[in-house]
Parts: C-alpha cells; structure tokens; sequence
C-alpha cells in the first residue's frame, strides 16, 4: 500500500503488528504494540498523509486515539459498526468529542437525513450506555445529534418506514442498543423541538405501539409539542400520531384541553377537525367560546361544517354564554341554522366588535454566528446523493441570464473537483447522463470526454470557467482557493493566504478562474501588516503561463477591490471590473463574466439580488443562499425576500429559517425597493402572503411588512395604489394578535405605532382602504396606554434610552457654497469668491453622492448658461466643467462618500421632499446619518432652506425617518423645525409623527440634546391650528419637559 516517506516508522510498526494481512473484521481486536510503539505511531499518523482507502490503517490510527477531527478527514468508507466499536473503545470523553466533530448540519444530505458519521456516532454513544445509562446526558442537548439518534432510532424500530441509509457501509443498529435509552432520547428530543415531519415521529409512534413509552407521557409530549410548533406539516404529523397511531379517545384529549388549546386557536383545518371538534362536545358551558371562535376561523368549509355540527350536538348554552361567537356564526355557512336552533336572531345584541387572536407573536432571534463552510466527502456516493438536490435547484435556471449556485452546489463542485483528482472514472460514472442544462453542459462534456476549450473566453462566465479548471486540473491543484472559508460562501484573507502558500512550497502556478473567483469572495481586510512576496505564477484554461504572479494581483487589488455598485435590474454582469484585475498587464481574468450573484459577491448588501423577485426562477436558489448570510440583510433583501414567496411559496420555509437566525431587522423593514421598482404591483396575492408568512410563525415579520408596503404607497403615490386594500385587510386580520401581544407584554407597546397604517388612516375621503385603515387604527387604539394623555418621555432610564437614541459623534463639516431657493421653487447656489454668478441646479443623478448633474451659471437667477459639475471630494466642495469631468466614472471609481457637507445635504433633502424622490439617494442619506457622516446641523440648516420651496413636502421626509428609528438622532429636524413652514395639508401628517415618536422626542429634550425652541412650530399650532391639530399639538406641549 502507498504511503507518505513520513510515516515510515509508523507503517513498519503497522506491519510488525501483523495489521497489513488481517481483515477488516479482526481490526478492532488486533495488537497496538508497546507504549512507545503506540505514541510513535499515534504522532506519526496524526500529522501526516493517510490514504481513506487502506481500512485497515484507518482503523489502526483511529484505535491509537487520533483526534476526532482526524478521523473525520479519513474514516469516511469505514462501516459504521465497526467504526463504532473503536470510538466506544476510547471511552465517553473521547466519544462526545467525536459527535461534536462528525454531527454536522454540513455533512447532512436533506433536512431529515443523517450526518456521514451520524450512524457510527449514535452507535458509539449507545454502546458506552449498556454499562452507563447517564453517559449519554451530554448529547442530549446537541440537536444535530439528536437529529442523527431520530434517523437510526427508525431505521432500527421502522425500518419499512424510512429510506434505505445513506451508504453501503452504514449498518442498523441493534434495537435494544436503541431502546434502552429510548425514553431519555425521547423527551430530549421534544424539548428541542424535534421536526415531526422527519423521523422522530416515526420513533415516537414506533417507541408507543413497542410499550418502550408510556401511553400517558406519550400524549402529554405530544401536546405540548402542538402547543408549541408552527410548521403545518409538523401540526398534521403529531396530529396523526394522536389520532392514528395512538387513538386517543375524547377524555383524553379533554384531560389536555389547556394545552391544546393554543395550538387550535391556530386554526389549523387538521387540528379543529380531529382535537377541536371533540373538545367543542365535551368542554363545559365557561370554556366553550375559547375552543369554539378560533376552531369557526378555520380554512377549510369542512372543519367549519364539522365545528357547527359538533355546536348543534351540544345542549343549548345560556344567551350570554354564546354571545361572541354569534358575529363569526353569521359569516359561516350553516351558522344561521345554528343560531336559530339556538334562538337567536338577527336583532338579539349587537354581535361582539373583538375578534380572537389567531396567531402567536414571537421576538425577532438573535443574530447567529455562521459556521465554517463543512464540504462533503468526496465519494462517488455522496456525489450520487447530492446530485439530483443540484439538478433540480440548477434545471429552471437554464434560461436565466446568470450563474446561480448555493452552498450545496458549492459542496457538489468541490466534492468532484476531489474526486476526479483521485478518481476520475468514478466521478465520470456518477455524472455520465446528467442534464445538458447543469452547468452549461460543462459537466457532461467532461464526463463524455469531449470538453472543449472555447478559443475565446467571452461567452464563459467566472463560475464556468473555474469548474472547467477545478476538473481539467484537478490533479495539479494542491487546494481550491476559492473554496469557502465560511457557508456563506466567503472567504477569509488567512484561509486564502494558507492556501496559496501551499502553492508556493510546491511551485505550483494557481488557475486564473479559481483565483478571480477566491477574490470575489474575499473579505478584505482592514490591514495587511506585511504581504508576503508570493512569486507564484497564473495559468488561464489552455495552460498558457500568464504575466502577473499572484504576489502582484492580490497586492493590486487588496488596494482596489470590487465596490458594490448601484443595482441594475435588468444586467446581471457587473459592468465595471476594478482596475486591478482590468488593467494590463498585471490584471486577470479580462474575458469572464462576473455576474452579481451570492455565489460570488456573497458579502455584498443588495447589488447582486436582482435575480431575487416573485418572477424569477432563480429566486429560490438566492433566497436559500442569504438564509446562510453573515450578517442582517439589507432592508432592499428583506423586502424582496418576502415578496418572493408571492410566486415561490417555498421559500416561506427559507424565509422563516433566515428569520429564525436573526438575519431580518424588523425595525428596519422599509418597502422602498419592493419588487426593485418605485411602483407597487401584484399588492392582493403580498397580502396573502403575509399571511401566511403569519402563520409560518413570523406575525412580527408579516406586521411591520405590511405597515411598510402601506408608508409607500403614502409617500411615493399620489393615488391609492390597486390591492392596497388586501394589505390593510391582511393588518386587520393580525391586529387581534398584534393587540394581544401587547396587552400580556409579548410585544413592545412600539408595535402599535405603524406610522404608515396612521398616515393613511389620517387622509381625508371615503376610499375603502383609507376606511378600512380608520377601522384598524380605532381597534388598535392610542399607541401608548398611560393614564397621562400624551406620556413623559423622561420615565426612560438609560439603558432605555440608550436603545432609542444612539446618536454618533459627527464632525462637524463646513463649507462656502450658499444654496438658496427662489419664490418659483428653482434651487440655485453661488460660490463666495463669485458671488454674482448663480447656478440652477436641474437634476441629481442616481447615487449621485458626491456628483451634481449640470448646473447652469449665468449672472441672474433665472436665465441659463453652459453646464458644469460640482462634487465633494471628503474634503472641500469641487467644481469643474462638464467637459472635464465624468461624474458617472468618478462615483464608479470612489465608491459612495463618507460624509456630506451642509451645502449637499440641503440639496439632497430639497429633491427628497419633492416630486424627484430617488430611493437610492435616501439609502445613501440614510446611511451617512446612521454611520456619523451627515451633522445634525447640516439638517436643521436644510430644513430653514428647504422650507423657502414651495412644493416641498417634509411629510414625506418625516415618515420615512419615524420608520428608521436609527435616523432620529440625526433627522430630528424634519419633524420638529419643518413644522412651522409646511403646507397645512401636512401638517396633520408631521403630528401625526412626532406623537408616534414623542417618547424618543420628549427624552432628547430633557437631555438637551433638542432645544426646547425647535418645539416653537407645535406650540404654534397649540394656539392657531384647527381644532383636530390644535388638540393634537396641546398633548404635546402639555409633555414637554419644563424649561
């Protein structure tokens, strides 16, 4: 057998021992030597080459006490039994440590199947508890173990009820390993929330009918996992389970009726029909309307029959008794006949104004922290396991423009990469007849050994062409640099720096696609101390030795990396490549396409999502890519996440796993780049998903989308936008929920605010969504309940305060150009050393941070000249002519600025509160404001410029702030100092406002960080407004703190 001239001492002793004849079944028995001949070979075999493919070796090193890790990287092909017993043999310690190393969610193949060494995990641990039941206490809180104990649990109990194992060397554990820790595995795994839909259930039921678990703990499992799961298919599993495999009788159902209770005011069709009805005929007269309302707002006509039908068997319940369940009764069909059975007319009472809470508001988590990227073995099986999970992810894709992949294509491309370095007539075996449409054929062609090479490289995008390298080079490369340091595909400037010093200790030149691809993903450092030289060379597709080494690429562009650009909708290819891989002749990979994808860019914030909207087909491959983000999504992701599901339902289970994670900041939620387009569309089918976005257990999620779509359409649109309605009605249907969760202090009092909902409920006319949205705002009721009309901000402690107002330091940026608006709305500027010449400003371009489009200079304020650009340069106010100066180039080539001095920000505010709002340039404003660039005095001193036009419209401006909590310590102004100048038709919109956020407002002024003086404008309308405003500004001068 092969081996390393490093391991020599360790295979003679492997030899001596009589380990290189013995079979494999003998392995587990056979001598180790001395001690000395044991550490010899344990240090040997721990730090250098093995070959997976001498068993017997495997065996040998694993039985010497490699590390688990170790024998993570070279076990692979063992039998799990036999794998087993050598862990087992080690002892408990050593045990536990290998189930930290080999259950992994990386190496599961499917959300309900087994790790690679799940199997051989489980077996171990089970085998160490014959002697020690308790030895397995540690796992029982590690899900991923848990997850791997469910799967060979059911193969050894059920094994006609789950598929075949994963690989031939898996073995079925002996049913008694299994049963004798059953019960201890079983109430673990309930505790953590074990899925229903995969095995575990199989285990339950399998573990009741087998008398391994008691018919009363079952049940009592069983409904507290009811109680506490959202998923429909784990409701319906747990739901058969009761009533199928356990056939609980009505008693019993009645004996958990407080439990169950909470999962049938879901309304779940499966729950009503088999709990709920039985509950409606046993429960007594008290506790009849809490089963039977939520049990009538179920879906399905069936459920609803069976409800009235359980109500009709009942004894006829006192008046008072039934009294709120006789609204809903006469939306439902037969209700009217149960309600004469009961004597009941139309004229009786008057039918109960408050609806049942129907969903449960749970916190947005914590954000997560990502993992380290896990690849999969690279076995010929494992392949043939993942590759119809590819397939089907990659075959709708064959008509979209783009290169779309996720980390399971990530792993699969790797795990043939590896394979065809080891064994390309396997991997051939395993490909050969794939899909013309994966991978652009590239796969196939290979497989059939016909692959070519294109002459010219531009019709090849950078993910094809590092595939082509990965399987044409496979045996040259000693590692993948662009392999992901981290499952959302990026990777870390030491892990690629490692890597390509392997390259240089074996002089082995890099290939040009895969080290393109390394840097697109790279996450830059803040500094480099010192770049090693790294004189390693580059090598494109025909082998061909290019100019650069790698020392000077990586150089070049740690100094001029990608900058994510503005998105372009319809261009997936990132237009403008930075200079150091464009510019000759040190640049490289000049001819692919790199398309802005997460595959590629993956810490990018929004630029490569345009593939991620309700039309696209690649929509679910992207969505199930940004659930493994590092950090939260940007507002523009999160929007476009949800509006996804409208035409892909399935990415709701995506969306509530990146929820789950913490990568969705509901308080950031804003609307603003819906479908990447200013209008809103396709509002009615957003409205039903929302819904069920609801009831996938995201209520706090749906709540602050909705109340977002509504602040645009307040904001950006003049009419009522066509399926508004649907969305106000969908809040209607959360507000019963959303009320309860404040009134029993689930949620915030804050979640009541929904400034959008309160601006259109505040519009004048008799439009069904303004209508139905007065409705909502008159259930939802004050946003604060306090026994003062309009509380005291200063009952804030710090900590409170702290988490509403975190205003950073801001340098305070000066600068001489004076911005002046005339009686006819135009804005003008002049500069102090030409203080006659004037200069119109016409338009501000997209992301135009630091550029202005043409100006016109002339000597008056009205007539018009030859164009120039003015920009800030970080430093002082540009000016050039417009010959001369290419704005579009400079922001490209600059990315956007860090700051804004007072001259910009008045303009830009001055745009932003009239007809040329621009969704990018608030983006950018409102980072600056939240990142120290823009100055609170900046705003006030564009709120005293901006109120001289006479169409702007600082209601627009103040909305949008109130929904960004994070803007206030900076955008104050647009609500307190714009109030005295606004047209009066706003002015009812900017109360409206400031009181959703006098909490914030009132603190920041007793902490005289907002001067009583900017609240002159509300005193104002105390004194003058009309009687709605005047009573509105009264609360709140009544709140203000004492001078």
């Amino acid at each position: 057998m092969p081996h390393t001239p490093t391991t020599t001492n360790a295979h003679t002793i492997f030899n001596h021992l009589g380990w290189n004849n013995a079979t494999l079944a003998d392995t587990p028995h056979l001598p180790l030597g001395t001690l000395k001949q044991q550490e010899t070979a344990r240090h040997e075999l721990t730090n250098t080459h093995i070959d997976f493919r001498n068993h017997n070796l495997v065996i040998f090193a694993t039985r010497l006490g490699i590390p688990p890790r170790r024998v993570i990287e070279i076990a692979s092909q063992i039998p799990s039994d036999i794998l087993a017993a050598v862990i087992a043999e080690h002892g408990d310690q050593y045990c536990h440590k290998f189930i930290t190393e080999a259950c992994t969610s990386g190496s599961r193949i499917g959300e309900h199947g087994v790790s690679w060494f799940g199997t051989a995990a489980v077996d171990a641990l089970l085998r160490l508890a014959e002697s020690d039941p308790d030895v397995v206490v540690p796992a029982l809180s590690n899900v991923e173990y848990m997850k791997d104990w469910a799967v060979v649990a059911a193969r050894s109990l059920e094994p006609d009820a789950v598929a075949a194992t994963p690989r031939k060397h898996e073995r079925v554990v002996p049913q008694e390993l299994i049963t004798s820790t059953l019960a201890r595995h079983v109430r673990a795994g309930f505790e953590l929330g074990l899925a229903a839909t995969g095995p575990f259930s199989t285990v339950v039921s399998a573990g009741y009918r087998g008398g391994w678990l008691g018919r009363e703990e079952t049940i009592a499992y069983i409904c507290q996992a009811l109680s506490m799961v959202n998923r429909p298919g784990d409701i319906k599993r747990w739901v058969q389970c009761l009533t199928g495999d356990i056939e609980i009788a009505d008693a019993e159902i009645y004996a958990q009726r407080q439990v169950l209770s909470t999962c049938i005011a879901t309304g779940q069709p499966v729950v009503v029909e088999k709990l709920g009805v039985p509950l409606i005929r046993t429960v007594s007269d008290s506790e009849l309307v809490d089963i039977a309302l939520p049990a009538l707002y179920t879906k399905t006509k069936k459920a609803q029959k069976l409800v009235i039908a359980a109500l009709k068997s009942r004894v006829k319940p006192a008046y008072e008794t039934v009294q709120p369940l006789v609204e809903r009764l006469r939306e439902v069909a037969e209700g009217s006949s149960l309600l004469e059975q009961w004597g009941i007319g139309s004229g009786t009472f008057a039918a109960s104004a408050h609806d049942a809470p129907t969903f449960i508001w749970r916190d947005a988590p914590a954000l997560w922290k990502i993992p380290r990227f896990a690849p999969i073995p690279a076995t010929s099986e494992q392949i043939a396991r993942i590759l119809p999970l590819v397939v089907a992810a990659q075959q709708p894709l064959s008509t979209t423009r783009g290169s779309f992949g996720d980390g399971t294509t990530e792993k699969f491309v790797l795990a043939c990469h590896r394979l065809a370095a080891t064994d390309p007539e396997a991997l051939r075996r395993v490909v050969a007849g794939v899909p013309a449409e994966l991978f652009d054929d590239i796969l196939r062609q290979w497989a059939d050994g016909c692959l070519e090479i294109p002459r010219s490289f531009r019709k090849l995008s950078l993910i094809d062409a590092r595939l082509i390298a990965l399987l044409n080079a496979a045996n040259q490369l000693p590692c993948v640099l662009s392999e992901p340091s981290y499952e959302d595909l990026s990777i870390t400037f030491d892990d690629l720096l490692n890597r390509l010093k392997l390259y240089e200790t074996r002089n082995q030149p890099v290939a040009e696609a895969d080290l393109a691809t390394a840097l697109s993903r790279l996450i830059i450092p803040e500094s480099v101390m010192e770049l090693p030289e790294l004189e390693i060379r580059v090598m494109n597709l025909s082998g061909e030795i290019l100019h650069p080494t790698v020392g000077t690429v990586l150089k070049n562009y740690l100094a001029d990396p990608f900058v994510e650009p503005a998105l372009d909708y319809q261009q997936p290819e990132v237009k403008k490549r930075p200079k150091s891989l464009r510019t000759e002749p040190d640049g490289i990979a000049p001819n692919y396409f790199f398309y802005a994808t997460p595959q590629l860019f993956p810490r990018w914030q929004y630029a490569h999502l345009g593939g991620l909207h309700a039309h696209s087909p690649a929509a679910p491959i992207i969505a199930g890519q940004l659930a493994f983000r590092a950090t939260e999504l940007h507002p523009a992701a999160a929007i476009n996440f949800i509006g996804s599901c409208r035409s892909h339902p399935e990415i709701i289970d995506t969306l509530h796993t990146a929820w789950q994670r913490g990568l969705i900041n509901i308080a950031t939620m804003d609307a603003t780049y819906l479908d990447w387009k200013p209008e809103l569309t396709n509002l009615q089918a957003l409205a039903a998903t929302l819904i069920d976005i609801a009831e996938a257990d995201m209520v706090a999620l749906s709540w602050f989308a909705l109340d977002a779509v509504v602040t645009k359409a307040v904001t950006t649109h003049s009419r009522i936008p066509a399926g508004l309605t649907d969305i106000i009605d969908a809040m209607a249907t959360l507000c019963p929920s959303v009320k309860a969760a404040v009134a029993d202090a689930t949620a915030p009092q804050t979640v009541l605010a929904v400034p959008g909902l309160r601006a259109l409920a505040a519009k004048t006319g008799n439009a069904k969504a303004i209508t139905t949205a007065r409705n909502v705002v008159d259930t939802l009721g004050p946003i604060l309940t306090d026994d003062s009309p309009m509380p005291l901000g200063s009952h804030l402690d710090d900590t409170e305060y702290e988490q509403l107002w975190s205003p950073r330091k801001t340098p305070e940026i000066t600068d001489s150009l004076v911005v002046e608006v005339t009686e006819s709305g135009v804005i003008t500027l002049s500069f102090p050393a030409d203080p006659a010449t004037y200069y119109h400003i016409r338009s501000v371009p997209t992301l135009g941070a630091v550029v202005l489009d043409q100006s016109y200079p002339s000597t008056s304020k009205t007539q018009r000249k030859t164009g120039s650009f003015i920009y800030w340069d970080g430093e002082a106010i540009q000016h050039e002519p417009a010959k001369q100066f290419n704005g579009f180039l400079y922001h490209k080539n600059t990315g956007a600025p860090k700051s804004l001095p007072p001259s910009l920000v008045a303009i830009y505010l001055a745009e932003q509160g009239t007809e040329k709002w621009n969704d990018e340039t608030w983006q950018l404003l409102s980072t600056l404001a939240t990142t120290g660039g823009i100055a609170v005095s900046a705003v006030q001193n564009a709120v005293r410029i901006c109120s001289q036009h006479p169409a702007w419209n600082p209601a627009i401006l103040a909305e949008k702030t109130v929904h960004n909590p994070k803007l206030m310590p900076v955008f104050w102004p647009l609500l307190l100092e714009a109030l005295p100048a606004t047209n009066p038709r706003n002015t009812n919109r900017i109360l409206e406002v400031i009181a959703t956020s006098h909490t914030t407002l009132m603190e920041a002024t007793r902490r005289g960080l907002i001067p009583l003086s900017s609240w002159d404008g509300v005193r104002q309308l105390a004194l003058t407004g009309t009687p709605k405003n005047k009573a509105k500004a009264q609360e709140l001068v009544a709140a203000l703190p004492p001078a």
